[in-house]
């Protein structure tokens, strides 16, 4: 992820420009070696999740992902989680720099 050792300077940079970033702190696993299956990235998912308040979740483009994303809306949905857009005043996950 864009935060960890060799990208530190970069993150600095871009705080101390004034930009903000947003990390992510779920994975839904959809880009593993072995493809998992949408019901894997699901599990992924609300396993993860559940650990968190604020959740910015990484996801790919793969035909399990976007098989899997309408259960990972209605899961979240049902947890009491919203979705909205990012802006500046949205909670930002970054990892440590």
């Amino acid at each position: 992820h864009i935060s960890s050792g060799r990208y530190r300077p970069y993150v600095r940079r871009v705080l101390g420009e004034g930009y903000q970033y947003f990390d992510w702190n779920v994975d839904s696993g959809d880009a593993n070696a072995t493809p998992p299956t949408p019901s894997q990235i699901v599990a992924n998912v609300m396993n993860q999740v559940r650990h968190h308040n604020y959740a910015n979740i990484l996801m790919h483009e793969t035909q399990a992902t976007v098989r899997a994303l309408p259960t990972i809306i209605t899961q979240l949905q049902d947890l009491g989680y919203t979705f909205d857009v990012l802006t500046v005043d949205s909670h930002y996950i970054q990892h440590r720099r």
